[in-house]
């Protein structure tokens, strides 16, 4: 039988990483937010994403002080700690130790004693050891219905006008703008097969588990493009995995990725081939998915 300690580690892990009942969890909204993003503030009197994120670790941080005894309020600094310089580095840091302090708390929560979850933590604060680490899950949740908001508000910014759209489109039409992520199942360890994709293909893989990948960073002389189409029932394009899906990565060099794979014991499918697009290979990962490997022209 899962105890409740069990329970309330399980939903402090939902809340920050993922799979939520509700929706995308705190880090799945993080995911390719850049720092200048997280720093900017599209609502007017809103908080920036990047204060949210630094206001939501410090409920860890008082939670965690509670657990040790500390009974101390948080200040209005610690409450709302002041952003940094808005480099890339300054928002990664925020989001391991967003993540670090996570894994601290459910570490403390899976070791405190059942019995006393009925208890205080501190004589300062009239609510019980249970209600703290329930409430982290719920003041998680609260502000990531914001950083939604200001998300959606981000991307209002910068979408193009309906004027824009193309013909076709009708004035009110809605209309896709680009791919905004790629997201597929691991059919064993998730977080074995992103180590092999940053051992073997470099992926960026950033503290929330995936990756960044910005078009400003390509050198084709396309400029950036993403690829969509839909394959025939029968195709075997993606043979000989039997998955319903490729991922085509754009790559800088695959001569010298190629050499990089064989080196480390990666087998290449077929390839390197060329065509007016460029050069192509393919390989397999290791949870049986084909990865086409693609270095567009450069300018």
């Amino acid at each position: 039988m899962t105890s409740n300690v069990d329970r309330l580690d399980d939903q402090l892990r939902r809340a920050l990483e993922g799979d939520a009942w509700h929706g995308p969890a705190v880090l799945e909204l993080l995911a390719g937010v850049s720092a200048s993003q997280a720093a900017s503030h599209p609502i007017d009197g809103a908080h920036s994403i990047w204060e949210l994120v630094l206001h939501i670790a410090s409920d860890y941080d008082l939670v965690l002080r509670r657990m040790s005894g500390d009974g101390r309020p948080l200040t209005a600094a610690e409450d709302w700690p002041p952003c940094p310089p808005a480099s890339e580095e300054n928002w990664g840091r925020a989001l391991e130790t967003l993540q670090r302090l996570n894994e601290k708390l459910r570490q403390a929560v899976r070791e405190f004693p059942a019995e006393r979850l009925d208890e205080g933590l501190v004589s300062q604060s009239p609510y019980t050891a249970y209600t703290q680490f329930i409430g982290i899950t719920q003041h998680n949740l609260y502000h990531a219905g914001q950083i939604a908001l200001l998300k959606r508000a981000l991307a209002a910014q910068t979408s193009p006008p309906a004027a824009d759209r193309g013909a076709g489109w009708g004035e009110s039409m809605a209309r896709v703008t680009g791919i905004g992520g790629v997201f597929f199942k691991s059919t064993g360890d998730p977080k074995a097969l992103a180590a092999w994709y940053q051992k073997n293909l470099g992926m960026p893989i950033e503290p929330w588990g995936g990756a960044a990948l910005r078009w400003p960073e390509d050198r084709g002389s396309d400029g950036g493009v993403t690829a969509w189409h839909v394959a025939k029932h029968d195709s075997q394009w993606f043979a000989p995995s039997k998955a319903p899906f490729m991922i085509n990565y754009r790559v800088d060099d695959l001569d010298a990725l190629l050499a990089q794979l064989r080196a480390g014991g990666v087998e290449i499918v077929k390839g390197p081939d060329a065509d007016d697009n460029g050069k192509f290979a393919w390989i397999m990962d290791p949870d049986g998915n084909k990865v086409e490997l693609w270095e567009p022209k450069k300018g």
